[in-house]
């Protein structure tokens, strides 16, 4: 049977405010430093709260894809990561474990990895009134990509997006 997802990530009233993460002088050099390090071709940082989500990507071609397109409603990795939210405050995604069906599922993975995206590990958080998550990937061909990742990485990271949030002085644009 090819059941499709379909979350409502993005609707019409949802406000998408979107940065690209090489804009930020602080968040561009600690992105740099991952990719040598690491090997990293892709990194998010998305926040929800209400009907808005602030949106920060590496890869501003694929963001358009993802979310101007609204493929982010129909992706098994964010379905499992924030349908696994509703019992827990925070859950590990390794893409790689996440069954993608026939269909625009499968469509979804094939297409990302036509942007050198590929082997990620998202983490998922949930908090009182707001969502919150950060995806890393490698190479299509770095099959392990998501050991690399150390968790202080990710724990760095998360307080760097939230930092870069609390000192916009305005909001980034919308999509």
């Amino acid at each position: 049977m090819d059941t499709k997802i379909c979350m409502n990530i993005i609707t019409p009233e949802t406000k998408v405010y979107s940065k690209i993460i090489q804009e930020s002088s602080s968040l561009s050099r600690i992105y740099r430093n991952l990719s040598k390090d690491t090997g990293c071709t892709y990194m998010t940082y998305m926040l929800e709260s209400e009907n808005e989500i602030y949106y920060y990507t590496s890869n501003p071609d694929w963001k358009n894809e993802l979310v101007k397109k609204e493929l982010m409603n129909h992706c098994p990795i964010y379905h499992n990561a924030f349908l696994a939210l509703k019992h827990k405050e925070s859950i590990v995604t390794i893409w790689d474990a996440v069954p993608h069906r026939k269909g625009i599922e499968y469509d979804i993975k094939d297409f990302r990895s036509s942007f050198n995206i590929a082997h990620g590990i998202g983490i998922a958080i949930s908090g009182k009134n707001h969502r919150e998550s950060i995806v890393f990937a490698g190479g299509k061909d770095d099959e392990f990509f998501y050991e690399k990742i150390p968790s202080k990485t990710i724990t760095y990271m998360l307080r760097s997006f939230r930092s870069e949030i609390n000192q916009e002085k305005y909001k980034p644009p919308l999509i």
